[in-house]
């Protein structure tokens, strides 16, 4: 083989190895959530293989673009098909795995959210947390938060970024606002492990995409006593594993109080 030979042969491998880097770093991605569902990788080893999917999607994606401006500019033979793929791959890559971290930055440091502050529904079946004396919440290096206790840097971390979450008002008796919200639960496809339209109380697991993260559920269903005729419902949604849920219990709640406040008008219209 000659030298010119040698050389297509080198920068047709050389293509070939961004494409499979591209692609490797998109599967490490996909099946990080998988691995550590199925206990075959500790939850600190899955994000380690986040970060090094990145890394190596970026540098995939960098590759790529080199490739392409060399064999646009110095007449390098190799496919473009696959080097657009390869960086196509990456780009993809990058931008879900950047997404993730800005918004694990975007959102404070706690695992339990709720519509009330002062009293938050608990739990009388689930156990969320349950070795914990008290809630792990962290400054994060901020020193108005440095002398509080962790229940009030809880407190302060809540009130900053989940203002705007409030009890749902409903039309109807607290059985049939507990039965209607039992039924959204299951909907929504939390697994129920209690329901009791006597007492107003639901309790359910809600299990989050990729990773499979449980995060456990109360909701309190009470009278209002200015207005027999509705219900005030009010939601608790705690991560059992981690510091930051990254905005994944805030955001059930308000999924869950949505679709619950739809089904009671529906409910009341039919």
């Amino acid at each position: 083989m000659n030298t010119a030979a040698r050389g297509r042969a080198s920068v047709g491998l050389l293509a070939i190895l961004t494409f499979v880097l591209a692609d490797l770093a998109a599967l490490a991605a996909l099946v990080a959530g998988p691995l550590y569902a199925e206990q075959l990788l500790a939850l600190r080893q899955a994000f380690l293989v986040l970060r090094w999917a990145f890394y190596g999607a970026a540098a995939a994606g960098v590759l790529a673009v080199l490739l392409l401006a060399a064999r646009r500019l110095l007449g390098w033979e190799m496919s473009m098909g696959m080097l657009l793929a390869a960086f196509v791959v990456a780009l993809a890559t990058v931008v879900a795995l950047f997404g993730l971290y800005r918004s694990a930055r975007s959102v404070p440091p706690i695992h339990d959210v709720t519509t009330d502050l002062d009293n938050p529904p608990t739990f009388s079946v689930l156990a969320p947390r349950a070795g914990e004396q008290e809630p792990v919440v962290p400054a994060g290096g901020r020193a108005d938060l440095k002398s509080l206790s962790a229940l009030d840097r809880w407190r302060v971390y809540h009130k900053e970024a989940y203002g705007d979450l409030k009890p749902l008002i409903v039309q109807g008796s607290v059985a049939d606002v507990t039965r209607l919200a039992e039924r959204v639960a299951r909907r929504m496809g939390w697994q129920v492990a209690l329901a009791d339209p006597a007492t107003g109380r639901l309790e359910a697991t809600a299990t989050t995409p990729w990773f499979r993260f449980k995060d456990d559920v109360a909701v309190r269903i009470t009278p209002l006593a200015d207005d027999p005729g509705k219900v005030r419902v009010d939601v608790r949604s705690v991560s059992r594993i981690g510091i930051s849920d990254l905005g994944a219990n805030a955001k059930r709640i308000r999924a869950f109080l949505r679709a619950l406040a739809a089904a009671a008008q529906a409910q009341a219209e039919g």
